[in-house]
């Protein structure tokens, strides 16, 4: 079961986006999402956690493209949980394993869910 713990996430609408991202990373699953301006993007997620030096929730995401299994990377993005809006939760799943995939623990003060929890239930 994910704990949350931080005051950030006291808005019911914060908390309820942290923990659709937790799930979708544990079951591989793609989400659709609008980020910042709206721009419109699909995303596996890899791992949430709390930046360091901000003490925001940052997601670690590889940007899905259409037809585009690559893992390119320039396609690796780290995204603010506050910027993120209309999230969804597609009926894609995906690989565990990207090849360019690395952890950037060194941004994050603690990591509430990862890729290392895909065989865990939320």
């Amino acid at each position: 079961m994910l704990k949350f713990h931080n005051p950030l996430l006291d808005e019911e609408g914060t908390r309820q986006k942290a923990l659709t991202i937790a799930k979708a990373i544990v079951t591989r699953s793609v989400l659709s999402l609008n980020y910042n301006n709206g721009e419109k993007k699909q995303i596996e997620p890899f791992v949430l956690g709390i930046h360091k030096d901000t003490g925001k929730y940052i997601l670690q995401c590889l940007e899905s493209l259409p037809f585009d299994f690559t893992d390119k990377e320039e396609n690796w993005l780290l995204l603010e949980l506050d910027s993120i809006q209309n999230l969804q939760t597609t009926t894609i799943q995906v690989s565990t394993y990207r090849k360019n995939y690395f952890p950037l623990a060194s941004v994050m003060e603690e990591v509430v869910a990862s890729i290392a929890d895909s065989q865990k239930i939320v």
